[in-house]
Order: C-alpha cells, then structure tokens, then sequence
C-alpha cells in the first residue's frame, strides 16, 4: 500500500475512532442507573465518586503530558484507545469504591492521549494538501458518535432491565474494537513523509509568516487564554450539569413512576437527545457557517437558562410533572443542540497550528484546566449536596455559567478583531501602500482600537510595506 492510500485509510478511521472513543459508549447511558439500583450508592455516594475520579484525572495530567511529549501522537493515540478497556473492566467487576472511581477516570486519563488523534488527523492532511476539512472530519465523528449512542440510548435500558451488567459487557467490546483502529490509524508526518510545497503553498507560508509578524502587536495570547477558560469553564458546568441532570431524572422518575417505566422513561429522554445530537451534526458545517463566533455567546446563554430553569422549577414546585418536563427540555438543549457545534469550534481553533509542541501543549492546557475545574465543580456539588438539595446544584452551575458567558463574550470579541485582521492580510497583496494603511486604520478603529494604536500600526505597516517595494 502506498503511502497516499494509508493516509487516507488513517483519515477514514479518525471519525469512528472519535466517536468510540469519547465515552463508554452504551454503559455511559445507564451509569448513574447502574450506580444507584446496581450498586445501591445514594446521590452523596455518586458525587463523592465522581470527584475521585476527577482527582485521579488532575493528578495525572501532568504525567499524561510528559509522556505525550516523549511518545509523539501515534503512541499516543494507541495509549488512549488502550485505557478505556482497563478502565471498564474495573467498572464491572471491581466491589470497592476506589476501584470503581479508578475505571470511571480512565476515559478522562485516555482523553488526554485520544486529544492528540485531533492533531495527528489534522496533520496527516496537512500531507494531502486539505487541512481545512478538518472541522468536517471531526463533525463526522460526532455524527457517528450521536448515532451509536442513540442507539445505546435505546438498547442499553433494555438491557439494564435484562441484566444489570449487559450494556458494561457490550461497552467493553466496543472499547477493544476501538483500541484495535488505534493501531491503524498513525500520524504519519512523524515517520517523515513530507511533500515538497508548491509555489501556491510556499507562498501561503510567506505570508503566514507575514502575518505572524503583523500580529506582534496584538494579544494573540489573550485570545489563547480566554478560549482556554471559556472551554474549560463551559464544559466543566456542562458535565456537571449533565451528570446531575441525569440523577434528577432518575429522582423524579423514580418519585412519579415505578422502576421498570422509570427505566424506558429514562431512555426514551436520552435517546431524544441523541436524536437531536444526530440532527444537528449533520447541520454541523451550516451551523458554524451561520453562526461563527456567535458559537461561543449563544451556548453559554443557554446553558445558563438551562441551569436556571432545572433549579428554579425544581424549588418552587417539588417532585412534579411540570420540573420533570423543563428538565428533560433542558437537558436536551444543552447536550443536544450546543454541546457539539461548540465543542467542534473550540477544538478546531485549538488545532490550528502547523506547531507540534503548540499542538500539544494547547491540548494538555485544555485538558488540565478541564480537569482543575471539574475537581473544584465536583467539590462544589458535594459540599452543596450536604447542606442542601440536588436543586441547589443547578443555582451554583447558573452561577458559573454566568461567569463563563462573560469570558465568551471577550473571547467573541477577540475573535472577530483576529478575523478583521485576517482580511487586512487579504488586502494587502492587492498592492497600493495607502490604500491598504488607511483600510488597515479604519478597521482597528472599527475593532475598537484607540486612535493611536491604530495610527502606530498604520505607520509601522506603511513602513514595512515601503521597505519591501524599495
């Protein structure tokens, strides 16, 4: 097989290994049923195991990343298919606790490894001329995923109700299936294969190299950082907001229902959302299109209306109908509608560099500071759980959404001068030194630059663009 045909087979797995990768597919759906009519762990239990795992994540980020550096991608990417199958074996079979928060911590220790598969894809089509069809690939994992895990919405309370272990044994194939396509899909610009640029592409490298002089001036790091938080931030809520999500159901299922429909009931909600998720990966590149950096500020809203929602209508009217139904619609808004669109903007713009090292070190600070987080959410949660009610949890994620949203907004902002000041890299190969300056001025102006730091780089490019046509 030449080399071009094992690129694109690499290319043809990363969807699939994206998908099964990015959780334990089928035994994810009924965990926190399997938790507390399995395992009889009370709301309490379940939150401290969750913060185990979460702790076992953060303490080993940093091994992760060293390790990461040492191996490169491909190892990496196998390490992270690995590690799910170690991590359920203990979920099933293992009786004490710490064990089970060890097998629940390992799709979050992998992760760190699997992130690099984002990079090793995205270079492998850097070799075929066609990196801008990385957000379509990684939307096509998502696609995948949205569709095997509604189909697990579906079957896996089924076959809760047939077997308490059914849908972990069925996970656990899947986790083998999906270690065995790690080992076919390699980043192959570490074996050393590279193809020479054409003039079109030398070019395009002289100018990004333009435009990386150009950007000296600007807070390129700011914007780093803030999708850094905003990614961080947002998605620690959401877990939170998903994990407890699911147990308030099973509460006011269990409180209305009895436990066989309490079990179809929550599948049936479950498998709404991964419609939803389906049909909205499939829109995935309309979506983005459409809304842009916009993304990033309509998530955070409605995780925020979300979180309100769940822990107002919980308060003020009990274990009904009317909190059971908000729930649900919440929990399909979130994970449903903006959890991919904003994961797959966020984790595009994170990949987007020709660097390695940045590769990897923007994935080890995205997951670092995910798992930071998501130790001091669950350390929120536990200490909200022994005051007060699961309700109150919501009320403190609403307060951290609200946080977030006012970080996306700057980060929204960031954007779109970084995206004007891409077009100003557009103008200026069409010639004509003030032409180009005074456009390059209006727009900062426009961008909300003060008047001198625009007039500063104005003449400073004026000059740059003299020297270069003396």
């Amino acid at each position: 097989m030449d080399n071009t045909k094992k690129i694109r087979r690499a290319l043809a797995l990363y969807p699939f290994y994206e998908a099964a990768s990015g959780d334990y597919l089928f035994f994810s759906v009924i965990q926190t049923l399997f938790l507390t009519l399995a395992r009889g762990f009370s709301a309490e239990e379940v939150a401290t195991v969750i913060l185990i795992a979460d702790g076992l994540d953060l303490a080993l980020e940093y091994p992760s990343y060293r390790l990461i550096r040492r191996w490169g991608n491909s190892r990496s990417v196998l390490v992270g298919g690995l590690l799910p199958v170690f991590g359920i074996a203990l979920v099933t079979f293992s009786e004490a606790l710490p064990l089970i928060a060890l097998g629940l911590a390992c799709p979050g220790i992998a992760t760190n490894f699997q992130s690099m598969s984002g990079a090793a894809a995205r270079n492998n089509l850097m070799l075929l001329g066609a990196k801008e069809d990385f957000a379509k690939l990684f939307a096509r994992g998502s696609m995948i995923y949205s569709t095997v895990s509604m189909a697990a919405s579906v079957l896996a309370p089924f076959l809760f109700s047939f077997h308490r272990y059914a849908p972990s044994l069925l996970c656990a194939v899947l986790c083998v299936m999906t270690a065995a396509v790690a080992f076919l899909m390699p980043d192959y610009t570490e074996k050393g294969w590279a193809q020479p640029l054409t003039a079109e592409q030398a070019k395009k490298k002289e100018r990004k190299k333009r435009e990386e002089l150009g950007n000296r001036n600007v807070k390129i790091g700011r914007g780093l950082r803030l999708l850094v938080i905003v990614f961080c931030m947002f998605f620690c809520a959401g877990t939170v907001f998903r994990s407890n999500t699911e147990l308030l159901l099973s509460d006011y299922l269990r409180a209305l229902f009895t436990e066989q429909k309490t079990i179809y009931i929550y599948g049936a909600i479950l498998w709404g959302v991964r419609i939803v998720q389906l049909g909205v990966n499939a829109m995935m590149k309309r979506i983005l299109d459409a809304l842009r950096e916009n993304v990033v500020t309509v998530a955070s809203s409605v995780l925020l209306i979300a979180c309100l929602s769940i822990g107002c209508s919980g308060l003020a009217f009990g274990k009904t109908m009317i909190p059971l139904v908000l729930t649900g619609i919440s929990y399909i808004m979130v994970r449903g509608v903006v959890w991919d669109p904003l994961r797959t903007f966020l984790r595009t713009i994170a990949a987007d560099t020709n660097n390695k090292k940045r590769q990897q070190k923007m994935m080890m600070m995205l997951s670092v500071g995910q798992s930071g987080g998501g130790i001091l959410m669950d350390l929120l949660v536990v200490g909200t759980l022994r005051l007060f009610s699961l309700e109150h949890v919501f009320l403190v994620c609403a307060v951290v959404a609200a946080a977030e949203m006012l970080f996306a907004v700057g980060l929204y902002q960031e954007l779109r001068r970084q995206t004007e000041l891409l077009r100003y890299h557009d103008v200026l190969d069409s010639g004509g030194v003030d032409r180009v300056s005074e456009r390059v001025f209006d727009c900062l102006c426009g961008v909300g630059f003060e008047k001198k730091d625009a007039l500063s780089y104005r003449i400073l490019l004026e000059e740059k663009l003299l020297g270069r046509m003396d």
